[in-house]
């Protein structure tokens, strides 16, 4: 197979690795339907703080219970389309407490907001290097393929 150039082999590359990459990207979508996003990060740091809440004794046993039920509605809620998925912990929150009652604002004792956000969002930079790493690996195999 002849190339007209280095540029034009290179950008035919980089074609043929995007539709390659679609398709990896899409069947990763289909098995993965969680969608991994500031809301989904908020639910798990949730998770992880009643744990080691309960752990620590800084939650109530009898608390405990009517907490993780307000959690789970409140992240079965926002898997429906159209419900609310909020990004920030302010929002997040008054859904929390509406599900359960008060004494959910007790489950980010010795947490901030602030905290919480920059956890999330280090997660979320994590998931997209994880996938850009993917997509290198896709155009190296495509590279090593060619040559």
């Amino acid at each position: 197979m002849k190339f007209r150039s280095k540029a034009y082999f290179i950008g035919m590359l980089f074609v043929f690795n995007g539709a390659v990459c679609a398709q990896e990207v899409a069947q990763r979508s289909a098995q993965q339907s969680v969608k991994r996003d500031q809301f989904f990060w908020l639910g798990e740091i949730n998770k992880a703080s009643l744990v080691i809440n309960v752990e620590e004794g800084l939650l109530d046993q009898a608390k405990v219970g009517k907490i993780a039920a307000g959690l789970v509605k409140v992240l079965e809620n926002g898997s429906k389309p159209g419900d609310a998925r909020p990004s920030r912990v302010i929002e997040f929150e008054p859904l929390l407490i509406r599900a359960s009652d008060y004494d959910a604002s007790l489950l980010h004792a010795g947490r901030s907001s602030q905290d919480m956000f920059a956890t999330y969002r280090a997660a979320i930079m994590r998931d997209n290097l994880l996938e850009f790493a993917e997509h290198l690996a896709i155009m190296s195999d495509t590279l090593v393929a060619m040559s």
